[in-house]
């Protein structure tokens, strides 16, 4: 078991609020660590987190908010798919004189790049259905 020296930053993790997430420093550990504590835990620490959790002892719980992605988180996520299939654009993956083994669903790639690009330029809040990657199919 670990000795709780302080506990800050409590929120619930879900609304249904069995799950709470906080900051704990513990007195064998140099750094402050993210906690999580529910009713169900077998650790001995954790169960003292979440009856002091419940009962004020750390502060008040900050409701729960559920996650939406923002626009520019949404960008960022297209732009890191773009640079993720930056290679299957090239002209050389598909020579087969210059690469062996050659890619053979380049056309694949560069439809999902251009559905990508677009989520990319015209990025919103809100969660995003992004297309599926192709998978490589290679020459044999």
């Amino acid at each position: 078991m670990f000795t709780i020296e302080y506990v800050k930053n409590l929120r619930w993790a879900n609304a249904e609020h069995t799950l709470f997430d906080c900051i704990v420093k513990y007195e064998e550990f140099d750094e402050e660590l993210p906690t999580s504590a529910n009713a169900i835990d077998p650790y001995e620490h954790i169960k003292t987190l979440w009856d002091n959790g419940l009962k004020g002892i750390y502060g008040t719980i900050t409701e729960f908010t559920p996650y939406v992605p923002t626009k520019e988180s949404n960008k960022k996520t297209a732009i890191d798919l773009l640079n993720a299939t930056d290679w299957s654009a090239t002209t050389t993956i598909i020579d087969q004189n210059v690469s062996n083994p050659y890619l053979l669903n380049q056309s694949d790639f560069l439809t999902y790049r251009s559905a990508i690009r677009d989520i990319a330029l015209n990025a919103t809040d809100g969660f995003i259905n992004f297309p599926i990657m192709p998978k490589a199919t290679w020459s044999k």
